[in-house]
């Protein structure tokens, strides 16, 4: 099975609840004037500590997101200008991993966004935006640049739409301007400068129930549009709700909040209503001042469960008594949770044997495994080989010599791949 335990969200997607579908993770929120990423709890906003390291970072940190590869990826302004990698476990920088442009026509970094092509997107202060392999840091080309459509001025967010196309923010012109996502031309005004009364546009989210949402920070309302129109339908958070004061960035958590940078710290709104919730986050907590961008930390979704439709004949009953040199074949079926059989092409690690030794029939198992024969089907180890319609094992016997009560059970060969639940098993004695 080719899928990873830990499948990382680069978007939020909200399914329409409050109640949350999977865990809701610790959340990273910038602070550009004290130069730090703070870390806090998900579920009570506890400050965590500085998930960075350092008293301060090198510059100002703005944009930044989970790359493919779970490492953190923070823009930096100022002193050592770029995009900088950070470990997603520890914090620890690994590189920087796009140097200052300014010298091919890139003005100082702003946001980013990686694309579902693997690349990354940054957005400049000049106003462009360029492309970079999502692996190396290669500078690929400008995707968008000047006289690419309506100028973009003062350009704050971008992020790629449900239909693959980038979108951008223009904080001065009060819109938001949309671009082909693979080639990269002017598309249209999405949002025609000043729709709804936006003023300052700075954060676009796209939900995953098909909303969109975007920040008018002069205003300090948070206003929905039509996701397949761009027609404005509502200010969801009105003005100065809850103490709103010039928002940036929203993002929506996996509990259904909608959570929202800005002065005074990261306000939390109920996702249904818009109705105010609380101060999440007050500003101070931690040294928080100013924020303008969060991050989520990875979603992880539950290992897939495989399983094992039971040894067949003979090893179907048990105990069975072996006695001299037998040989146990242990023949099975797997199949996932849509009820669709597993074969060997299905999976990266090849179910494996475990055998457990009971002195005297009860008492403390051991581990006797590594005592475990294959023979005929050259099988590597305690790997189970797919053969036909099946996975085989052929015991030998003759290598458990003590008096006692084995277990044989079908285990998975990477747990961090898939788990076997129920698994199968069958019990032999050695007189």
């Amino acid at each position: 099975m080719t899928c990873s335990p830990v499948i990382l969200a680069f978007a939020n997607l909200w399914i329409g609840t409050l109640a949350s579908p999977v865990p809701q993770t610790d959340l990273l929120v910038n602070s550009p004037d004290v130069r730090s990423v703070l870390r806090f709890d998900g579920l009570t906003g506890a400050f965590q500590g500085n998930f960075i390291p350092t008293p301060r970072l090198p510059g100002s940190p703005l944009g930044m997101e989970f790359g493919p590869d779970g490492d953190l990826y923070v823009v930096i302004q100022y002193e050592l200008e770029g995009v900088h990698r950070y470990d997603g476990e520890t914090g620890a920088e690994l590189a920087q991993f796009i140097p200052p442009l300014n010298s091919q026509g890139f003005g100082s970094p702003h946001d980013l966004r990686f694309g579902r092509d693997g690349h990354l997107y940054v957005l400049y202060g000049s106003n462009n935006v360029g492309k970079f392999n999502g692996t190396t840091g290669e500078l690929l080309g400008e995707f968008v640049g000047p006289g690419n459509g309506p100028a973009l001025s003062f350009a704050q967010h971008l992020t790629f739409g449900p239909d693959g196309h980038l979108y951008i923010s223009s904080y001065h012109t009060d819109s938001v301007q949309r671009y082909h996502g693979v080639e990269g031309f002017y598309i249209d005004d999405f949002i025609a400068p000043g729709s709804g009364g936006l003023d300052g546009a700075a954060g676009i989210l796209f939900t995953g129930d098909g909303r969109l949402f975007v920040t008018s920070s002069l205003n300090s309302t948070i206003k929905r549009y039509d996701a397949s129109t761009g027609a404005y339908l509502e200010d969801f958070i009105p003005s100065g709700s809850g103490g709103l004061s010039h928002p940036h960035e929203t993002e929506m958590g996996a509990d259904g909040y909608l959570y929202t940078t800005g002065n005074g710290g990261i306000r939390r709104y109920n996702g249904l209503t818009g109705a105010f919730v609380d101060n999440f986050i007050p500003e101070g907590s931690g040294g928080l001042f100013a924020s303008s961008y969060i991050a989520f930390f990875p979603e992880l979704t539950p290992v897939p469960a495989l399983t094992c439709q039971g040894f067949e004949p003979p090893a179907d009953v048990g105990p069975l008594t072996v006695k001299g040199n037998r040989v146990l074949p242990l023949k099975a079926r797997l199949v996932d949770q849509l009820g669709l059989f597993v074969t060997g092409s299905d999976l990266v690690a090849a179910p494996a044997l475990q055998v457990l030794f009971y002195p005297g029939q009860t008492g403390t198992p051991i581990d006797v495994t590594d005592q475990a024969l294959a023979e005929g089907l050259g099988t590597d180890g305690n790997q189970f080989v797919f053969t036909g319609d099946r996975w085989q094992f052929n015991l030998q016997t003759k290598g458990f010599s003590a008096v006692g009560r084995y277990v044989v059970s079908m285990i998975s060969g990477d747990p961090a791949e898939y788990v076997i639940d129920p698994t199968c098993e069958v019990a032999f004695l050695k007189n």
